[in-house]
């Protein structure tokens, strides 16, 4: 008895099925492909059954798709044959197309991690910022549906962080890979950062079919001392790992310090024992960048009374803000401090400070007479160094582009000796003997 009672409930509940009707096309909904539910155009959700009733479809559309009540039914029809187009026939295109859109996030992923990468930013910001405003921008413009689709984009910290490695890891046996198969010449740059953490870099240059390419080759910390052999033998260590040939090491650049040049201990000397055939030279920029440096009495008075006088107007806030409403009408309303150990700094301060050597004459009649008597109309004329580092700071950056290599370097700083010969011509009542030194000092160092 309860047998029969049971199969007569599933036959009832059989005849009541609903059947899909051509008016629900006007609240949004068409047949799905199990010929049973109800799926919504804008949203691809799937109704039951049982809510296949005129009053079920109007609520889903007034609740979820408010802007499309009213429309004509026309605008109904474009959707759905946009719908049924991209529809899958079959089990085996569902997959597919699953397969499909789950492969264009993942490249969306690592062109989005590759982004972050280069501009910098912490990994998290892929999952608290990008892709919520992807989402939001989405459903603004394209509606929910195209909405969904970047929420299926993996953006997590660790899957960020993956991806960068990954894609690190790929670049960098790719570029081990070139350096196997022909010569090549690397540069050591040691430098130490805020947090008092050094870091030597390694910058190789190899020539890929006709072009000569430069890229970073390695980065590592050096925990502990940074002694020559330390050098030395975090850089053999990273050669032995990835089976790199020293036969192919044509040259390497470094700079004038100790731990590279030292005759004995020195990278340079335990390099030379590992290859005997590299050429080992000083770095062409740091030795223009030392030339430099060597000024004669007069302009290195002239030097530190302008460092002075900027460090009088830097050092305290009010006298900061007191010169800045005096340069409101110039292009600048602040001086430049000069940092010895930054290569550019002194024409950058130079150039900067004529510029405004009016309104620095004004403010320290008024704040400090004694610096005010020093700008004198000699203190001003010996300010032509202004010029002479301009030119010097302009074939340094040329130096330090990507593309430079050792010939451009070379024509870059007889291009500068030329200009500083041509314009002690020009002056006639300069100091030809300072400026001759720094040029015998670049042109001799270079050849």
């Amino acid at each position: 008895m309860a047998k029969r009672q049971v199969e007569e409930k599933a036959e009832s509940l059989k005849k009541k099925k609903r059947g899909y009707q051509e008016s629900y096309i006007e609240f949004g909904f068409i047949e799905a492909m199990d010929k049973i539910r109800a799926e919504c155009i804008f949203c691809s959700e799937k109704l039951a059954n049982e809510s296949l009733k005129p009053c079920k479809l109007k609520r889903h559309q007034t609740t979820k798709h408010p802007e499309t009540v009213g429309k004509p039914k026309e605008f109904f029809l474009r959707k759905r044959e946009l719908v049924v187009t991209n529809r899958p026939q079959n089990i085996k295109d569902i997959f597919a197309k699953a397969g499909s859109d789950q492969k264009q996030a993942t490249v969306a992923s690592l062109e989005c991690s590759l982004l972050i990468a280069h501009a910098k930013k912490p990994h998290n910001i892929g999952e608290t910022l990008i892709k919520p405003a992807c989402i939001k921008m989405a459903e603004i413009l394209c509606g929910p549906q195209v909405a969904n689709k970047f929420m299926t984009v993996p953006l997590s910290n660790n899957t960020v962080k993956d991806r960068i490695d990954r894609m690190a890891g790929n670049v960098e046996n790719t570029l081990v890979e070139k350096i196997k198969t022909g010569p090549f010449s690397i540069q050591l740059d040691e430098t130490t950062t805020v947090a008092e953490e050094a870091i030597l870099i390694v910058y190789v240059q190899y020539i890929e079919e006709t072009e000569l390419k430069q890229d970073i080759l390695m980065s590592v910390n050096l925990t502990a001392t940074t002694r020559g052999e330390d050098i030395f033998s975090v850089v053999d260590a990273y050669f032995t790992k990835h089976n790199i040939p020293y036969e192919n090491l044509v040259a390497c650049c470094t700079d004038g310090a100790a731990t590279m040049m030292g005759k004995n201990k020195g990278f340079n000397s335990r390099l030379k024992e590992k290859t005997p055939h590299c050429l080992v030279f000083h770095c062409m920029i740091h030795r223009h960048a030392l030339a430099g440096k060597h000024l004669c009495e007069d302009l290195n008075v002239t030097l530190k009374t302008v460092v002075k006088i900027v460090n009088f107007i830097k050092a305290r806030p009010l006298n900061k803000r007191i010169f800045a409403q005096l340069c409101e009408d110039e292009a600048h309303q602040t001086l430049l401090l000069h940092t010895e150990v930054r290569w550019l700094s002194r024409g950058r301060v130079l150039v900067r400070f004529m510029e405004l050597k009016n309104q620095i004459r004004d403010f320290l009649t008024v704040h400090n007479q004694k610096l005010s008597e020093e700008m004198t109309d000699e203190f001003l004329i010996k300010t032509y160094l202004a010029d002479i580092f301009s030119l010097f700071n302009e074939a340094n950056q040329r130096m330090q582009s990507a593309d430079a290599n050792v010939m451009e370097c070379k024509e870059t700083v007889d291009a500068f000796v030329g200009k500083v010969v041509y314009r002690m011509k020009k002056n006639g009542n300069g100091r030809p003997a300072t400026v001759s030194l720094a040029t015998t000092t670049v042109r001799g160092e270079v050849t």
